[in-house]
């Protein structure tokens, strides 16, 4: 029986409460371990999970390296070092630290901390050796933090109430601060030594802010009903996170100034918040809880847009054992075995298919001969009955064109006279309308003149009636002004009936109060008493009462837990139901695609069939593609042996520019030693003119001699005004040469590199005529499958219907093939194969245009060998021994300048023979 694997519909979660989470910097990933003795690896920018291990024990902390490649997770029994592979993480070491409640990597990674009861742990990251134990808490240590950026110092915080400053250079304690009413459960700091703050929180419900430098309590708040579990800071936000046993997460903005209550609360979780850690680019928020959720959450500012995040280049490398390199190496090479063992086999399959693919060509063409013998006698019979029907279809088009002309004019002759009979339907009609118009205008004056009578009586009638009313209302308000006279009298005399009874019941009311104040300060007594009674008896119904309402409340919660449970039951219940619905439609559906499966794999088979008989029509074709690609590969081989010419003549050239700048170089320099020259002996001459002018005093004149003589005399050397002429004559004939030099070789470059971008332009131009022509042919070869095919399909019904009437004639008037030939060619067309004078077959023209086509290309093959050897003697001629330049040899040259001329020479005089 087969065996059902189950697989997730969505990622697996935790099972358990989460205990640990840590992020790296390199890699996109976070890490968690729980109570259900898993630890799991997620990417984050996919939400999904890359890794998940089982251990045999809890793990009760977990650190990621900055890398994303290793893992330190500490569980019940000892402390191991995880490394991470592509879908696997395997131990590297243990360490011998039972139930380690928190260990956490440097932020540079190449030390971590890792907590053993009292003392800290520092191990180095590379060697995993121990650097040194940090000891100072009384109590067990709670959570550790290293204090960026130089992880140089490490923050703790513990049961005791005791938050510790740790120098890890020197492994002692700096500073210290402690607070014994409280328990910490979490602490982080934002950095820097100066400046730097630190915050903590613990049961007492508070959260403290201490300055790093001198762990000094700088500000003290009191967080509400809830303490907070966990802490974060980002710093490019400049907010602090933190997670309180509620399960909410509050995003506090530093340096706090409206206090706790006044900042932004998220309920994240069902239960305490365990941990709280941010990405990298403090873009993304994650927190974990006891209720086995771990959250995510973009961090935004409060305008809803995204802050700049940091650039961070994620790492694509992963860690691979040696013993996994050597298993797919072997797999590469059995693979590459199994790939050589089945191109040899389908190597000696396409050749048997090429071998009878030859064969089915041949009894093809041997039928396509004799079908098209036939097709092209029925080709002329149809012409023939073709210009017969043309001949009878213009007869009947004249009858048809007469017969038209005359419905035309008889429609036109009937049409006429209907438009007449409008015309006068049309006079008489508007006639009875100018009789109805005029009718209409006397009633209307008729109708004006009664309606101005009717309304002059209407009026009349109207004045009348209001007369009538005026009369009357004149005489309701003297009626009224009467009644108002009497009730003024009769008011006076109830108001003296009321005001005697009033004083007769003040008496008689008197004498009661009297007696009933009497009866109060008897009740007044009585009501003492009753006072005192009722003060115990209400002080009962007080604490009667809020027994009752503690009672109530209970009743209400657990009611409220009885519908939550009751609601759950029944969402639970309906995502059953729909559950069941969606498997009872899938399996529908799956039976569905079972059963066009079925159908498909019946297509399948049928292309496949189709697929095989289409390959061998294509391989021959192919081969002639591939032929024709090899002759382009040869010719684009040549165009690189030109290419690589042309590169060769492009660094002598470099070459020869360099000594030509060589050259502007030492002109440059011997300019400037004449323009010196001619300083100094302009500075000579204004020397000799201001001595000139002592020429009268003979101790002047002497005086200025010798102070000329120091001043332009010490430590010369004396040089003869021959030699000086000399080196510049032979100056100015080396500078004359080199420029004619430089003149003729740019001259010659400039002729050089237009004939080889003629010559390379030719040959890719023709290879695009090449190409061009390759495709016109397999176009025509595509056209002529085509055409045979639909020949082929013809000519087999064609020869069966033709097979029983030349039978019959055949037994009456000789062999059917006889026949057959007097019907053709009395019919106009050429006779079938064998006779004297063939005709030509649009096969044979298409044959006739494939062999034009080879004879082309052969031309142009001649062409391209020919250019070959062009480019040979080329390449034969620039790598002979250049001839010296005889003007050079002949040209004397001054001392000290000889050695600038033979590499000149020599260079110049190859690039001459080269171009």
């Amino acid at each position: 029986a087969s065996t059902l694997t189950p697989e997730y519909l969505i990622t697996p979660f935790h099972q358990g409460a989460i205990t640990g989470l840590d992020t790296c910097v390199r890699k996109p990933l976070i890490a968690t371990c729980s109570s259900d003795k898993t630890v799991r690896v997620w990417d984050y920018s996919t939400n999904r999970l890359d890794i998940c291990k089982s251990f045999g024990v809890e793990a009760m902390s977990i650190s990621m390296h900055p890398s994303g490649l290793h893992l330190l997770v500490g569980f019940s029994d000892k402390l191991r070092f995880l490394n991470l592979y592509g879908d696997d993480m395997r131990e590297f070491m243990s360490f011998n630290i039972r139930a380690c409640s928190a260990c956490k990597f440097s932020n540079g990674g190449q030390m971590f901390a890792a907590v053993h009861g009292h003392a800290i742990l520092l191990y180095n990251t590379h060697t995993c050796e121990l650097v040194s134990q940090l000891r100072g808490p009384a109590g067990r240590i709670k959570c550790i933090d290293w204090v960026v950026p130089d992880d140089t110092r490490l923050v703790s915080a513990g049961n005791d109430g005791a938050i510790y400053d740790f120098n890890v250079r020197e492994g002692r304690k700096d500073n210290d601060h402690t607070s014994k009413a409280t328990q910490y459960a979490a602490l982080t700091s934002n950095g820097g030594y100066s400046n730097g703050l630190l915050w903590a929180a613990g049961t007492d419900k508070k959260l403290r802010e201490l300055e790093l430098s001198a762990f000094n309590v700088v500000h003290e708040w009191d967080v509400g009903t809830a303490a907070f579990t966990s802490l974060a800071y980002s710093a490019s936000h400049k907010i602090l996170i933190a997670g309180a046993e509620d399960g909410v997460v509050r995003v506090i903005a530093t340096p706090v100034q409206n206090g706790i209550h006044q900042s932004e609360a998220t309920l994240a979780h069902a239960s305490p918040v365990s941990q709280i850690a941010l990405s990298f680019d403090q873009s993304v928020l994650f927190t974990i809880g006891e209720d086995g959720c771990l959250w995510s959450m973009d961090l935004r500012e409060q305008d809803g847009r995204a802050t700049s995040k940091r650039e961070v280049c994620y790492a694509e490398e992963v860690l691979i054992s040696k013993a996994d390199l050597e298993d797919k190496d072997s797999a590469i090479v059995e693979l590459q075995s199994r790939v050589d063992e089945l191109h040899s086999e389908s190597t000696y399959l396409e050749q048997k298919r090429q071998i009878k693919h030859e064969e089915r060509i041949k009894e093809s063409e041997e039928r396509f001969r004799q079908t098209m013998d036939s097709e092209w006698s029925k080709f002329e019979k149809l012409i023939a009955e073709k210009q017969e029907q043309e001949r009878a279809f213009t007869e009947i088009r004249t009858e048809m064109a007469a017969a038209h002309r005359q419905n035309v004019a008889r429609v036109e002759a009937d049409y006429q006279e209907k438009i007449h009979h409008a015309e006068e339907m049309k006079q008489r009609y508007q006639a009875q309308l100018d009789l109805e118009r005029q009718r209409y205008a006397t009633d209307v004056d008729e109708a004006d003149a009664h309606l101005a009578t009717v309304k002059d009586a209407l009026a009349q009638r109207a004045h009348e009636s209001l007369s009538v009313e005026r009369a009357g209302c004149e005489e309701l308000r003297k009626g009224e002004r009467d009644l108002l006279k009497e009730h003024d009298e009769v008011r006076a005399q109830l108001e003296q009936d009321i005001d005697d009874v009033i004083e007769q019941f003040k008496d008689r009311y008197e004498q009661r109060l009297q007696g009933v104040r009497d009866q109060y300060l008897q009740l007044k007594g009585d009501n003492g008493i009753m006072r005192k009674k009722f003060g115990h008896q209400k002080r009962d119904i007080k604490s009667k009462s809020e027994e009752i309402a503690t009672l109530l409340d209970t009743l209400t919660r657990l009611s409220h837990k009885t519908c939550k449970i009751e609601v759950d039951i029944e969402h639970l219940k309906q995502e059953i139901k729909d559950r069941d619905d969606t498997i009872g439609h899938k399996e529908k559906v799956i039976y569905d695609l079972k059963r066009k499966n079925q159908e498909l794999e019946k297509y399948k088979f049928v292309l496949d069939f189709k697929i095989r008989e289409l390959k061998s029509q294509i391989e021959p074709r192919q081969d002639e593609i591939a032929a024709a690609k090899a002759k382009i590969k040869d010719m684009d081989s040549s165009l690189e042996t030109c290419h690589q010419q042309n590169l060769t003549l492009k660094t002598t050239i470099d070459t020869l520019r360099n000594k030509i700048d060589d050259q502007h170089l030492e002109i440059h320099k011997c300019a400037n030693k004449i323009k010196d020259a001619e300083t100094y002996k302009n500075r000579v001459r204004t020397d000799l003119s201001e001595m000139v002018t002592k020429i009268q005093d003979n101790d002047a004149l002497c005086h200025a001699v010798a102070d000329l003589f120091r001043k332009h005399c010490k430590g010369s050397v004396h040089r003869s005004r021959r030699t000086d002429n000399g080196l510049a004559i032979e100056f100015d004939r080396q500078r004359e040469f080199l420029t004619r030099t430089v003149e003729s070789l740019k001259r010659k470059i400039i002729i050089g590199g237009d004939t080889h971008k003629a010559s390379s332009n030719k040959v890719m131009h023709e290879n695009v005529h090449l190409i061009r022509e390759i495709n016109d042919l397999r176009k025509e070869i595509k056209q002529l499958k085509a055409a045979n095919s639909a020949d082929r399909a013809a000519a087999r019904d064609q020869a069966r219907r033709e097979a029983q009437a030349l039978g019959a004639s055949g037994r009456s008037g000789g062999s059917g093939g006889s026949g057959y030939n007097l019907t053709a060619m009395t019919s106009g067309s050429s006779p079938p194969k064998g006779s004297g004078n063939e005709a030509a077959s649009p096969a044979e023209s298409a044959q006739r245009e494939i062999e034009m086509q080879q004879l082309e290309i052969a031309r142009l093959r001649r062409k391209i060998d020919d250019m070959e050897e062009e480019v040979a003697r080329r390449k034969a001629a620039a790598n002979a021994p250049p001839a010296k330049l005889p003007e050079l040899r002949d040209v004397p040259s001054a001392p000290g300048r000889r050695d600038l001329l033979p590499a000149l020479e020599v260079k110049s005089s190859a690039y001459i023979t080269t171009a």
